[in-house]
């Protein structure tokens, strides 16, 4: 691992934020990728939703450009589709190795007897909540969470309890340190805790509960609202936070690797469909938006003197944006110009910012500059 030396010759703490989106996690996966290709480990990792997933592959050594071509493959063929035909497919068929469309529940769920009576059976009938069905095998969840608990720095991921209100912030040990250093000791490891109740002494507040990493609680931070609700009691945390950076606040420096650009291009929507999608973005970046205005008050508290805890010093946010222009037709249509896109701003990104040597022939080959000299 290369050290980036920060003030006074110390190194400076590096994280990485990584937040899943949809057929967006290509984007993620060649972040990820320009970092090992380029020497650059991580001090902490945030991930949530389907960049657990690529942190997991990332962590074991994994060749995340192969996999990235073969899951392309398997969702959609060797033959090139149009957005609006693999959005239909992937409606259709389900997306491999993640989940399928829930067709057999719908008909056993139609034709079961005795017939609804009310205008809501009728609805959760022909109307469910329930359009796909999870497909990741048991073992998949078991090997992530041996993968994530082993490693010896922070890595935090969510999940949230809706009944509750609750976020679930999963951490492996060197996170569970991290998190008591700053604060909150409480550490709630009853798995089958019941999902009702106070949220904290003071009702109204919400409220984000620390939590092991278990095969189950991942399983819990991958349901998409669209697998149901049948006894399932949380879902994706991405839904409520899709990147996690309040956490990695001890960091110098948190590169952000995001599948989606924070401002709106082009005009403001016509249709309905560029409404669902304007509605997602504001959906996704609102929580963006006060972390980094928390980051920031902290910045500025630390600059001011107003906050002297040694814990607390300026983190810089660098956000590394995909630039390909992707809307409502694109979500869960994977791209091979993603990751290529990712790779090649993300190499650049860490070339600027951790002084890696630009003119290395192969940017496989760059090393850490001397910036002292």
């Amino acid at each position: 691992m290369h050290k980036h030396p920060g003030p006074a010759g110390q190194p400076r703490r590096l994280a990485f934020a990584l937040g899943g989106l949809a057929g967006a996690n290509a984007f993620g996966a060649g972040f990820l990728t320009a970092a090992r290709e380029s020497g650059v480990e991580p001090d902490m990792i945030s991930c949530t939703s389907g960049m657990i997933h690529w942190t997991w592959r990332y962590l074991v050594g994994a060749n995340l450009r192969t996999e990235v071509d073969q899951a392309i493959r398997e969702a959609h063929g060797t033959a090139p589709m149009g957005r609006e035909t693999a959005w239909g497919h992937v409606m259709a068929k389900g997306l491999s190795g993640v989940f399928r469309t829930a067709t057999t529940e719908y008909w056993q769920r139609l034709m079961a007897f005795p017939p609804p009576l009310t205008a809501r059976e009728w609805m959760t009938r022909l109307l469910p909540a329930q359009v796909w069905v999870p497909t990741r095998p048991e073992s998949v969840f078991e090997e992530m969470s041996e993968v994530f608990n082993a490693w010896d720095k922070p890595l935090f991921f969510n999940s949230y309890a809706p009944k509750r209100g609750v976020e679930l912030v999963h951490m492996n040990r060197a996170a569970y340190d991290l998190w008591c250093r700053y604060g909150y000791p409480e550490h709630n490891t009853d798995e089958d805790l019941a999902e009702t109740g106070a949220r904290t002494k003071n009702k109204q507040l919400p409220m984000a509960l620390p939590k092991k990493i278990t095969a189950k609680m991942i399983k819990d931070a991958l349901w998409l609202t669209r697998y149901g609700f049948q006894q399932q009691k949380r879902i994706d945390g991405a839904y409520v936070r899709q990147f996690m950076l309040n956490e990695l606040v001890a960091a110098d420096l948190i590169l952000l690797a995001r599948p989606r650009r924070f401002e709106w291009k082009g005009d403001l929507p016509e249709t309905a469909l560029e409404l669902q999608d304007f509605e997602t973005k504001l959906w996704f970046d609102s929580s963006y938006m006060q972390q980094v205005h928390y980051i920031d008050f902290i910045n500025r508290a630390v600059a001011n003197g107003s906050l002297t805890s040694e814990l607390y010093h300026p983190v810089q946010l660098y956000p590394i944006e995909v630039k390909l222009k992707r809307g409502f037709f694109d979500y869960f249509k994977e791209e091979r110009g993603m990751f290529d896109a990712a790779v090649e701003q993300s190499m650049k990104a860490m070339w600027q910012e951790l002084g890696l040597d630009q003119h290395a022939t192969d940017p496989g080959d760059a090393v850490a500059l001397d910036l002292s000299a």
